[in-house]
């Protein structure tokens, strides 16, 4: 398995890295594929059944599905170090199709501190 370390690297040093900003009823979460560890993908498996490409993939659709932002959410929340013992479930049961959901794909360039980065929302 030379190549998956590689791969690893490559994100780690901000090589193909996405930041997406997550906003959901006032509060945003940042996910940044730099964040994300093995432990983070095993925790999204075991609580949702879902794996990091299905949830990175269905960002494609104009609006993803509720759990797919749940899982977003959880992903970010983890990368950004909350030990809070958030849970996959708590995040998607609090979410609804009333919930004010915007979400933001941000290219390696955007500078996270840019007010212009977090405009749209």
């Amino acid at each position: 398995m030379p190549s998956r370390p590689a791969r690893r690297a490559q994100k780690k040093t901000g090589d193909n890295r996405v930041r997406i900003d997550i906003k959901v009823d006032g509060q945003t979460y940042r996910f940044d594929t730099a964040d994300i560890t093995h432990r983070h993908e095993l925790a999204l498996w075991q609580q949702a059944r879902l794996t990091y490409v299905e949830v990175f993939n269905a960002l494609g659709s104009d609006k993803p599905a509720l759990f797919m932002v749940a899982a977003l959410v959880f992903l970010a929340r983890l990368g950004e170090g909350d030990d809070s013992g958030v849970t996959f479930d708590a995040i998607a049961e609090a979410l609804s199709m009333d919930s004010d959901i915007d979400v933001q794909i941000l290219g390696d360039d955007d500078d996270e501190d840019r007010p212009e980065a977090h405009a749209g929302s």
